[in-house]
């Protein structure tokens, strides 16, 4: 089945994130002082609220974590909603690049050794990126 066929999303966040994964409905979702195992937004719910976030979500993207130790990003096909403690890249239809290269190398120990020299004024209190 199609993501598009599906009649809800998943949520993910940052904790729910991992280099190359989605550990959806393997590592609960914290969120507002609450955990669960497989959270899922209805389609119509996120219509009725958000007609763009249910687009974003519909679409292939890199979700990117937000707030972690190490740099964490992952691929997706269009089956997840990312929270609002994520960042994502849409895939640009003008754009030849692959979102599968491109997060090759966001994932890639350079671009991470890059990132922590050059935003290292930016982490917050216990090394936390941002």
């Amino acid at each position: 089945m199609k993501a598009q066929e599906k009649q809800y999303k998943q949520l993910c966040n940052t904790g729910t994130i991992d280099r190359y994964l989605i550990l959806w409905g393997k590592q609960k979702t914290q969120y507002l002082k609450s955990s669960f195992l497989k959270p899922v937004l209805q389609d119509e719910d996120l219509q009725a609220v958000n007609p763009q976030r249910l687009k974003q979500a519909n679409s292939e993207k890199i979700i990117i974590g937000g707030m972690t130790k190490e740099l964490e990003r992952a691929y997706d096909r269009g089956e997840f909603l990312a929270g609002k403690s994520t960042t994502i890249i849409l895939n640009d239809s003008q754009n030849r690049l692959s979102l599968k290269a491109v997060l090759a190398l966001l994932n890639s120990t350079l671009v991470s050794f890059w990132y922590k020299c050059y935003f290292s004024s930016l982490a917050l209190a216990g090394g936390y990126l941002r």
